[in-house]
């Protein structure tokens, strides 16, 4: 678990060349690059994965990052996470559907440009510019009828998923982002 708001908002290399979070990342702050993303801010970190808002080089757009968390890396389980991480990312691009982040680019790259470091494992997704589900229902003081409507389009997307075969193992309202225009993803 993190004890305090820093630990959520920074990450930092580690001496085995993976990104570590705690404390200690805190006080180094971000990376500068993966590969060829600038990190900007970090937006979040799940069970498995990091996420960051990074600019992309070429083409030149903003970004949501994820790499697989750098302690998950370690141990007998490495090769086995990295299989779940690549599963995951294959799943991912399948996908194209209006209401689901659309990926870009996957592989894996070098932090800061550290040849010395193994690189980490990423993938590229559309950067959803909007506000967690219910936060936007609290500040567009939503309606029955609007929040059905918005249920309607997030059901629409999780269809589209499972007839492709993906199931969302993590689906709660703190993962769906709702855009200006009024678009769940």
């Amino acid at each position: 678990g993190r004890d305090d708001g820093d630990e959520q908002t920074r990450g930092s290399v580690g001496r085995f060349g993976i990104l570590r979070f705690g404390r200690a990342a805190a006080e180094q702050g971000l990376p500068r690059t993966i590969g060829d993303y600038r990190i900007l801010r970090l937006i979040g970190e799940g069970g498995m994965g990091v996420v960051y808002e990074a600019e992309q080089r070429s083409p030149k757009r903003r970004v949501a990052l994820k790499i697989v968390r750098g302690d998950l890396l370690l141990g007998p389980s490495r090769e086995e996470r990295l299989r779940r991480f690549e599963r995951e990312v294959e799943a991912l691009g399948r996908l194209e559907h209006p209401n689901i982040a659309r990926v870009h680019d996957a592989g894996e790259a070098f932090v800061d440009g550290d040849h010395a470091r193994p690189p980490v494992p990423f993938v590229a997704m559309e950067f959803v510019d909007g506000a967690p589900l219910l936060a936007y229902a609290r500040a567009k003081r939503l309606d029955v009828r609007a929040s059905i409507e918005l249920m309607a389009q997030l059901c629409d997307g999780v269809a589209a998923a499972h007839a492709a075969g993906v199931v969302h193992r993590d689906l709660k309202p703190a993962n769906i982002l709702v855009t200006a225009a009024g678009v769940p993803k």
